[in-house]
């Protein structure tokens, strides 16, 4: 799937005071490193999130989200942690109730029902505390459906690749696009797990040194479907390259990347220094990755591993307690 070819004319949906969505022209905005990051506390209620059938440990669990939150904090990133919405087992995952591109934030329209109710309060977070551009899918179209956990931005590209999934449908993926009109959408099928995300991520972009036409890293599960969903995005007609580094174990694909904001200075435009945030536990595909930054000249990431492993158990992921923006 390729979206239309982006002029300055195109437009893209905005929050006004009188008018919640309307139609305005403006040039796309260059990509910023992100160095701030929302997260949620974690419930009392996880135990009965989804998959239900699967038990939990809560306070082990609040535990390495505490690491969490301290890592990114480590390197400089402006962590605000929300209050736990006890009603809303799954509210931990707050990636996929918020999508921010740039200067825009799409709250969606959540794919499972139990969990519609978070989306009211990601947007009045963002309505108070931000000067992003609101879209809010909720108030567009009943039928949309879009998880945060599908969407897959490649920083400082204008590729966006997104799951067609169990939680995200066609009605959603369209109002992925005219929310980020500028951006090339990419339409995945993802036939196995929660999704694509689980499968698929990305490393942190090429240095500025290394040239406009160097190639970007995407990480994924060296499982089957992994490397099915990436003979997929291979096919698709993206602005950027793009190559795959496969990791042998699943739950090690899935990384959190993010500028070390404790060394820009306050007149550069781009964070020169990143780091990869890894499960630890998995040494055979944090090897993979070094050896693949080392290939391609990535001297300017760094890899950071924690213990996060309890919240896979309700099929959490290192990015779904994170908006990065």
């Amino acid at each position: 799937h390729k979206a239309p070819p982006t002029t300055p004319s195109q437009h893209h949906w905005t929050r006004t005071k009188h008018h919640p969505l309307r139609h305005t022209t403006t040039t796309p905005m260059p990509s910023v490193p992100p160095c701030h990051a929302l997260t949620r506390n974690i419930p009392s209620s996880l135990e009965s999130g989804q998959p239900i059938e699967n038990h939990i440990n809560v306070p082990k669990a609040r535990e390495q989200h505490r690491h969490y939150v301290d890592v990114l904090r480590k390197y400089g990133i402006d962590v605000h942690v929300l209050d736990a919405l006890h009603n809303y087992p799954d509210s931990v995952f707050v990636e996929d109730s918020a999508i921010v591109v740039n200067q825009t934030v799409l709250i969606p329209c959540l794919g499972h029902q139990t969990r519609r109710g978070e989306a009211k309060p990601m947007r009045h977070f963002f309505e108070q505390n931000t000067k992003l551009n609101i879209v809010d899918m909720n108030q567009m179209d009943e039928h949309a459906t879009l998880d945060g956990g599908d969407v897959l931005w490649v920083f400082g590209t204008k590729d966006i690749f997104v799951g067609q999934s169990k939680r995200t449908n066609t009605a959603g993926i369209a109002i992925l696009q005219k929310a980020f009109p500028h951006f090339h959408v990419h339409t995945i099928q993802v036939r196995q797990g929660l999704h694509l995300k689980t499968f698929a991520t990305a490393l942190p972009p090429p240095a500025a040194d290394q040239g406009r036409d160097a190639p970007h890293l995407l990480l994924l599960s060296g499982c089957d479907t992994g490397r099915e969903l990436w003979k997929i995005m291979n096919m698709c007609k993206t602005q950027a390259q793009f190559l795959p580094v496969f990791t042998p174990e699943l739950a090690a694909c899935n990384v959190v990347v993010f500028p070390r904001c404790d060394t820009i200075s306050q007149d550069q435009s781009t964070g020169d220094k990143w780091i990869i945030m890894m499960k630890a536990g998995y040494p055979k595909s944090e090897q993979v990755v070094k050896d693949a930054l080392k290939k391609h000249s990535y001297t300017h990431v760094s890899i950071e591993t924690l213990e996060y492993d309890e919240l896979s158990n309700k099929d959490g992921c290192l990015t779904c307690c994170s908006v990065l923006y």
